[in-house]
């Protein structure tokens, strides 16, 4: 079950994808949030074989909805309109400054983390909803 994890921005979109087990998350790529945004994440599904999309849902600190995240809501319903795979939303809360604390951390220039971030980030939600996931099926399935 290979997914697409997908932090959605004003300006950019990170892009991560699962391995074909649905256990790793790595970071794919970033695409430019503009009119063709939700066609482009309809291709890197179909490219990358995606069962699922997930799309990161800005919650502010508290756990409540914000400004964001109807726009977040409304880029999903457009996806969805796309696609034939489900698209899922997951809080997102702090996944940009966590990749951007990892990269500094592994030693990445400020260029670097500014290009690669939202594609780390994007990586941290999937792995996130991968790890949820997977805690939510049965240790043994019935005989």
């Amino acid at each position: 079950m290979r997914a697409l994890g997908v932090d959605w921005g004003e300006e950019r979109i990170g892009l991560a994808v699962s391995d074909e087990t649905g256990t790793i998350a790595s970071p794919y790529k970033v695409i430019k949030n503009d009119d063709k945004a939700a066609a482009n994440i309809v291709n890197a599904a179909s490219i990358t074989g995606a069962v699922e999309i997930v799309v990161g849902y800005p919650l502010t600190l508290t756990g409540q909805e914000g400004p964001a995240t109807e726009r977040v809501q409304e880029f999903a319903r457009d996806v969805q309109r796309r696609v034939s795979v489900p698209v899922k939303l997951i809080d997102e809360r702090f996944t940009t400054k966590r990749a951007e604390e990892k990269l500094r951390a592994a030693g990445a220039s400020a260029k670097k983390i500014k290009k690669t971030a939202d594609a780390a980030a994007a990586a941290l939600i999937l792995q996130t909803y991968l790890d949820v996931s997977k805690k939510a099926l049965p240790e043994d399935y019935p005989d």
